[in-house]
């Protein structure tokens, strides 16, 4: 009976290695899992971010059109205002209201209160290089954006237009051209 002791005490130190080592997997598994699910959430939140800024860009380019077709049916100064601070914060060169999304300027009231505190001064597209686009991504939001800023100079151009009179704006314009 001697005999057998120790064989039994061998095959139990195996099983427990086993059993030890099956564990110390299970464990580096779990932690591998917490690793790759942070990985996973800050990936969810970049791309977050990245679909906000992208759609900022949209949002403003129809914020400043919004503002220029208002101010040209109303002549009231205060959405000519507006545009150029659309401009100034798309650009850095004012700061950006914090969560400054879809309804941003209908929450802008007539005393020119704003209903957020600023942030940064941060250029749109400097910010969305710092997001984490892609290359591709961000030759396509900086076209966008050229494109955009074309058109809010021809807004501006028709806001000059009311501001002189069409008569007076070949006029004006010639000499802008000088």
């Amino acid at each position: 009976m001697m005999k057998f002791l120790p064989s039994s005490l061998s095959h139990h130190n195996l099983l427990l290695g086993i059993s030890l080592t099956g564990f110390l997997c299970l464990v580096a598994t779990f932690f591998i899992y917490v690793d790759a699910e942070k990985n996973i959430g800050q990936a969810n939140i970049s791309r977050h971010q990245a679909i906000l800024l992208a759609d900022e860009l949209r949002q403003s380019s129809d914020d400043l059109t919004r503002m220029v077709r208002t101010y040209v049916a109303t002549g009231d100064l205060r959405y000519k205002r507006n545009f150029e601070e659309i401009l100034a914060i798309r650009n850095g060169i004012s700061a950006r209201p914090s969560e400054y999304h879809n309804i941003y300027w209908d929450l802008v009231l007539t005393d020119d209160v704003r209903p957020r505190p600023t942030g940064e001064v941060l250029p749109l597209l400097e910010k969305m290089r710092q997001t984490g686009f892609s290359v591709v991504e961000l030759e396509k939001l900086a076209e966008a954006k050229t494109q955009s800023d074309a058109l809010a100079r021809i807004e501006e151009r028709a806001m000059k237009l009311i501001e002189f009179g069409a008569d007076n704006y070949e006029a004006n314009r010639q000499s802008e051209v000088c």
